[in-house]
């Protein structure tokens, strides 16, 4: 007390005390794990900010065995610390040994750290701002005094980011970060040195190690830690060690998955996933026909535009679609342009919308997109103008055109055997607005047929931040009621994939969204069926799977 945000200032304040609660200690900026308990079960201590008093509370909450979940969100903080005493440099999420790095002078790249949403041209480096504790500084003085840097052109505008969004900032006003100009360099791959085959080349051969040479690069990590002294005396301090070699366990190769399209059946090719090639040289699954359709293009691509639409008709009688020849309509290159295109021309009879774009402008995407899929509710497929000037890979192109357009409209591509009865498929996972902090989103989707190729979907607005779903309940009534209306029946089992909860919320997820589909069973199913739900959990990296069996 006061409350202190800021995580560095909270540590310094406890680090006050070092001598109380012990050189060997983990924080992470609300949490406290030691190694011993203290005497009380409470115990309450003054630091200085700046001569400003403040309490600090320390509370026991609970003994942690070693291999509690828990645990392993410590042993993570502790590993970053040991990372940071071998002097490796942190970027984004990830650290970097600046000593090996490899330099790649051919192609003048490096790595990304900020991004610029906006430009600032009131304000510039004579400008004040106010620090954490409230004292106002000009930027000159600030860099001059926390980097030893001196700014010298002090006219330059500022740049805006607009930062990234914290689970623990949720209820706080966001406010930009501003940036001096003459201080940054542009950082990470433009869209051109991605679209560089050659670039990209001398990049897969650093960033995709074989196995042998990704583990030679672990034994060096691991022969670094082991002779590194500072490191060493720390994990002395938890009794903690590394072992010397690899996890050992025994594999085994799945069975190799056969894919069926139409009377066709073919291999997956496990060693490359790769079927295409198959799938051009035969009708598909389950076919829609393209009869009322509408072709959007920018003046100066109307060559790009009849070269689809040529190279369509030549790959769609294969597949089995009847393609009926499209509305072609002109539009200038602005969102205005295609949406007062599209209000004059979709009607209830449009199955599809293709548009060709003339380069890669989010906003333009986003408003088309917008448009068809909230406003006027139809199926829509974008390509970009430059994708089409190869007249080598057209035909390819087209024919995977072709397919997400007979997918979007509910046709079916190919199927595959689970070796699994009547079993629904589910798959849950939340996305995070970590730059504007707006609410969360979670995604529900589920298989409605036995063939996996039909799918519910729903979304659930969560607050800012929120990982544990609620509403998890009225999603799987709905599901299974769809289920039931196209099967005539319920399905034996359900198997639920999780993406996105850390090793730490594990158990949370548990308490908190399996009692719901339990629930939901529950109410589905009727009283005398003999069913009850049974779950069996499945721990993958970040990711977690449950069984709900009706037995």
């Amino acid at each position: 007390m006061p409350d202190i945000e800021d995580g560095k200032v909270r540590s310094e304040l406890l680090l006050q005390h070092k001598a109380f609660i012990g050189e060997c200690h983990i924080f992470d900026g609300s949490s406290l794990l030691l190694p011993h308990k203290l005497l009380l079960p409470k115990t309450e201590l003054v630091s200085l900010l700046k001569n400003q008093v403040v309490k600090l509370t320390i509370e026991f909450i609970s003994e942690l065995s070693p291999n509690s979940p828990d645990c392993l969100r410590y042993y993570n903080i502790l590993f970053r610390r040991i990372l940071k005493q071998m002097n490796l440099k942190q970027v984004g999420r990830n650290y970097y040994n600046k000593q090996e790095a490899t330099e790649f002078f051919d192609h003048k790249y490096n790595n990304k750290t900020y991004r610029v949403d906006a430009i600032n041209g009131e304000d510039n480096p004579r400008t004040k701002f106010k620090k954490s504790g409230g004292a106002e500084i000009t930027f000159v003085d600030y860099y001059r005094e926390q980097y030893n840097t001196e700014v010298t052109d002090l006219t330059q505008p500022l740049l805006i980011s607009k930062g990234k969004w914290k689970k623990s900032q949720q209820d706080t006003p966001h406010k930009p970060i501003m940036l001096v100009p003459e201080l940054c360099y542009l950082t990470g791959l433009s869209d051109k040195m991605r679209k560089d085959y050659r670039v990209m080349r001398d990049l897969a051969l650093h960033m995709r190690l074989d196995p042998e040479r990704r583990q030679h690069e672990l034994r060096k990590l691991m022969n670094t830690i082991q002779t590194n002294r500072e490191v060493q005396r720390e994990l002395q301090l938890w009794d903690l060690k590394f072992d010397t070699n690899f996890v050992s366990f025994s594999g085994r190769i799945l069975k190799e998955v056969r894919i069926f399209q139409g009377r066709r059946a073919f291999d997956s090719h496990p060693q490359f996933a790769d079927w295409s090639r198959e799938t051009r040289s035969g009708p598909l699954l389950n076919v829609k026909s393209l009869d009322h359709w509408l072709i959007l293009y920018p003046t100066r691509n109307y060559g790009a535009a009849s070269s689809l639409v040529q190279s369509l008709r030549k790959v769609t009688p294969t597949m089995g679609i009847a393609m009926r020849e499209a509305k072609m309509l002109e539009v200038s290159d602005t969102v205005q342009s295609y949406t007062t295109v599209l209000e004059n021309h979709v009607s209830s009879k449009t199955q599809m919308v293709l548009c060709v774009l003339s380069s890669e402008k989010k906003d333009l995407y986003d408003g088309i997109k917008q448009y068809l899929c909230v406003k006027c509710p139809t199926p829509s497929q974008c390509v970009v103008a430059r994708t089409l000037d190869k007249p080598q890979t057209l035909m390819t192109i087209a024919t995977k055109i072709a397919q997400q357009m007979n997918c979007k409209m509910g046709g079916a591509l190919w199927k595959v055997e689970t070796g699994l009865q009547n079993a629904m498929f589910i798959g849950i996972d939340c996305f995070h607005d970590i730059v504007n902090r707006r609410k969360s989103i979670a995604g529900f989707v589920s298989s409605i047929n036995q063939e996996l190729t039909q799918w519910f979907s729903q979304c659930i607005f969560q607050e800012s931040g929120q990982e544990l779903v609620n509403g998890l309940k009225t999603c799987l009534e709905a599901a299974l009621k769809l289920w039931c209306k196209h099967n005539q029946f319920l399905p034996q089992a359900i198997i639920v994939y999780r993406d996105g909860v850390g090793d730490g919320q594990l158990q949370a997820l548990m308490d908190h969204e399996v009692p719901q589909i339990e629930s939901s069973l529950r109410s589905v199913y009727p009283k005398d069926s003999g069913c009850t739900p049974v779950y069996r959990a499945e721990v993958g990296c970040c990711a977690a799977a449950f069984t709900l069996k009706a037995l």
